[in-house]
């Protein structure tokens, strides 16, 4: 029987309950015995150092990645230590980016 879409008659002649006063006792034990508690399963929480490197996973923020590797490469290869700010910008944006990005999920699971 799918009781969400039943009369109520209906749910309580399959119960064999009373619409005044619910389940007795024993009825409850039986059913929990057979069925389990009444309890909705909980997702299992991120921690914030896995929402942070759930950040990563987009696929502009690794198209980012691939450019400041790129970028380091070729300032590693010149040797010129004003070569190596593109990089190291691209990074300092991503890596800033994840950290809001972590702060703006956790202020809208705040919110719900």
């Amino acid at each position: 029987m799918i009781f969400h879409s039943e009369t109520r008659e209906a749910v309580i002649r399959e119960l064999s309950s009373d619409q005044s006063y619910g389940l007795d006792p024993q009825q409850i034990q039986e059913k929990r015995s057979v069925y389990g508690e009444n309890k909705l399963r909980e997702k299992k929480k991120k921690t914030n150092l896995q929402r942070f490197l759930d950040q990563f996973k987009d696929v502009m923020i690794l198209i980012l990645l691939a450019a400041a590797a790129i970028s380091f490469g070729i300032a590693c290869v010149e040797g010129d230590p004003k070569e190596f700010f593109e990089p190291v910008l691209i990074l300092l944006i991503v890596i800033l980016n994840a950290i809001m990005g972590v702060k703006v999920r956790q202020k809208r699971r705040w919110m719900l």
